[in-house]
């Protein structure tokens, strides 16, 4: 075929290829009419003598053979290759190149059924990519369905799934992490609701919630009480959400549970540990003060604080031992009790020997002076502790609500006072609180007078003692504290003055400069490049109302045009006591972008409900529990429970009154963030403090970790 498409023009093979086949029929049957013509001209040829029609016949006979053979020619040339053309694309089919197609060069009916064979070869190729496309995305939704059913099966968390039934829910799958849980097997849960997991204990209030959010198709977070297929109880923190459908029909509910039981046991330890005596099982000042704080919420007019003291008892201790001694302390808690029960008394322990009761009454010490007869009665009996028998001394300090002070801290403070004084005349007495106790009246007279003018006389100055990073060891910020230098008394501490100044009101003018001087001064540093450094000033409970204390807050910003992010407002917790208007304070506060701490955390006001409420940024812990945690392990426990508490509420802890190696290893084991106390530096004076910060270097801290990393600490 290669050499007869030599001898034929191309150009002849595309021309008769480009006629349909009734041209080619045309044209072919007049070259099958040229051997008829063939014969005819040599029948001439012979039987004609005409020379010149002889050479015609001969030429024209040559001519239709050489016509006769490139047609036929032509014709098998476009014929074959049209047939080679099918065959490649056929063979490549088979190969499954699907992409394959014929080129048909004829313009006749076999360019046509190429054409019908291009299309179905298109339509074919589409079907394929459709095809793979929807075996692709098959495979990849079943291998996502497998990772997700190999991801859920391997959770420890319980997984379920339920779908809709009358007046309820039925399960129709459950992972393993749920038999985990539950102790039910697959086979013994498909097909029930949540009932079985039920028990005596389960509130029947946490039920009707789950029910209600089923039939309301509502999702639902809860913890409650179920029980395990062994019949122990787990608590369960169950989340049941429901599920729809692009259509926005609803599917079935799918359900997640954990058993928090651990995490509610140490919630529980965390909270005895915060609110109760080991020892004699009584409450601790903290909830002796949340306590009060509901009685008066309740509509509690009186109350008095007996701070209450066994006399001598570090001698008991010493002579017959410790053992002996926690005896006596718990029985003597039991007598108290006991004693003061009928009055709707609250008894707590404060320390060693020490207990405060609280006693609701009608505003007639005749109630309470029989009271603590009963009280010194009870005690007066004597003790029998094995082979031991003895008496013990008691001295009783009194102080009333309202009378004496409207804040508990101050009464609880008063109390003790008192039960000093009783001490200090003898043992054996009862004694009320009064003023000259704290101070006398001279003295009072004197300092109020003289500090009404202490401002004008610019006697009052501001130091300020430096905060420190635990992680990083660098200075975070400063606490501003005031400082009385008067010209003949000399330095007066604010333990004096502070109470007098709340005391006279005058407070609100020595509250006003304090924070109007140290923002002042803070925005002096920052424009003298100590930039990153908050301000902490302390603000007084009687200052923390918002008539007063947000126009004071605008007005020490407009005029010192200090960033509020560099200012923190420290609050005592009895500056929370009305937690309503104290929220809608803080929240004010929080939109200006100032942070609040929390001062001496754990000596007043202490409740979690309000750590959990209020926008509060920081905590900080009080001197009080740093200074035994070297020594004490209930102490360390204790404050670990706080910051851990803290931590899990998205709060900043500081404590203050840091001053040894050993307390900031421990706080920072612990998670404290940061630390504050002699053990950094003493309270200073603007240029000291400036200078402390110019020579301060964190590698006092940092090294001292690397040392106990290598142990040489």
């Amino acid at each position: 075929m290669n050499k007869l498409r030599r001898m034929i023009p191309r150009f002849l093979i595309e021309k008769i290829s480009s006629y349909s086949y009734p041209k080619k029929f045309f044209f072919g049957s007049l070259v099958i009419v040229a051997p008829i013509l063939i014969t005819t001209s040599v029948a001439f040829f012979y039987f004609s003598n005409n020379q010149m029609l002889q050479w015609f016949l001969i030429l024209f006979s040559l001519g239709l053979l050489l016509v006769l053979y490139l047609f036929f020619g032509a014709v098998y040339i476009s014929v074959m290759e049209t047939i080679y053309e099918f065959q490649s694309a056929v063979q490549k089919w088979k190969r499954h190149n699907f992409k394959a197609r014929v080129n048909i060069k004829t313009k006749d009916e076999l360019n046509e059924i190429g054409i019908a064979f291009n299309e179905v070869a298109s339509a074919f190729e589409e079907e394929i990519e459709e095809h793979k496309l929807v075996r692709y995305v098959s495979e990849q939704a079943l291998r996502k369905n497998n990772q997700l059913v190999t991801a859920i099966n391997s959770l420890d968390l319980g997984v379920f799934i339920s779908e809709e039934v009358h007046q309820g829910i039925k399960m129709i799958y459950v992972n393993p992490g749920f038999e985990k849980t539950t102790g039910y097997s697959e086979e013994e849960v498909l097909g029930c609701d949540l009932s079985f997991l039920y028990g005596k204990k389960t509130s029947p209030t946490a039920r009707r919630k789950l029910e209600e959010a089923i039939e309301y198709k509502r999702p639902i977070s809860i913890e409650i009480l179920n029980y395990h297929k062994s019949g122990r109880q787990f608590w369960n923190h169950l989340s049941i959400t429901p599920v729809y459908n692009q259509n926005k029909e609803f599917v079935n509910y799918i359900g997640i549970m954990t058993d928090v039981t651990k995490q509610k046991l140490a919630d529980q330890k965390i909270y005895e540990l915060a609110y109760f005596d080991s020892l004699t099982k009584l409450s601790n000042l903290n909830f002796l003060k949340e306590y009060v704080n509901q009685q008066l919420n309740a509509g509690v007019q009186h109350y008095a604080i007996l701070y209450i003291d066994i006399d001598r008892f570090k001698n008991l201790n010493s002579q017959l031992g410790h053992d002996i001694g926690d005896i006596v302390l718990q029985q003597y808690a039991v007598r108290i009790k006991e004693t003061i029960k009928t009055s709707n008394g609250f008894l707590a322990r404060a320390t060693k020997d020490e207990f405060v009761a609280y006693i609701p009454y009608s505003g007639k010490k005749k109630f309470l002076n029989k009271l603590t007869d009963k009280i010194m009665s009870s005690i007066n009996t004597s003790f029998q502790i094995e082979q031991y028998e003895f008496f013990l001394l008691t001295s009783i300090g009194i102080s009333l609500y309202p009378d004496d002070h409207l804040q508990f801290e101050q009464l609880l403070q008063f109390a003790e006072t008192a039960m000093n004084e009783a001490k200090s005349n003898g043992y054996k007495k009862v004694v009320y609180y009064e003023r000259y106790m704290s101070q006398s009246y001279n003295e009072i007279h004197v300092l109020e007078n003289e500090l009404k003018f202490a401002i004008s006389r610019n006697e009052l100055q501001l130091v300020y003692q430096p905060k420190v990073s635990i992680t990083t060891g660098e200075i975070v910020g400063a606490e501003a504290l005031v400082r009385w230098e008067h010209p003949t008394m000399g330095t007066i501490s604010p333990i004096k003055f502070i109470p007098t100044a709340e005391t006279t009101g005058l407070i609100y003018s020595l509250g006003s400069w304090v924070l109007e001087e140290s923002c002042k001064k803070r925005q002096e540093w920052v424009e003298r490049g100590f930039v990153d450094l908050k301000i902490s000033v302390n603000i007084s409970a009687l200052q923390f109302k918002e008539e007063y204390f947000i126009p004071i807050i605008d007005q020490v910003l407009n005029e010192t045009r200090l960033d509020p992010s560099n200012l923190e407002i420290e609050l005592t917790e009895s500056a929370l006591h009305d937690e309503q208007q104290a929220k809608k304070l803080l929240k004010i506060l929080e939109g200006k972008k100032i942070t609040v701490s929390i001062d001496d955390f754990g000596t007043g006001y202490s409740s979690l409900s309000y750590l959990q409420s209020l926008p509060i940024d920081t905590l900080k812990i009080d001197r009080s529990f740093i200074k035994d945690i070297e020594t004490n392990d209930k102490s360390y426990k204790l404050l670990e429970s706080i910051v851990s508490m803290a931590h899990s509420l998205n709060l900043n802890v500081i404590a203050e009154g840091v001053e040894t190696k050993l307390q900031l290893l421990m706080l920072k084991e612990m998670g404290c963030n940061e630390i504050q106390g002699y053990f950094l530096s003493k309270p200073l004076y603007e240029a000291e403090l400036l200078h402390f910060i110019k020579t301060y270097k964190r590698d006092k801290i940092l090294d001292l970790y690397s040392k106990v990393g290598k142990g040489s600490v």
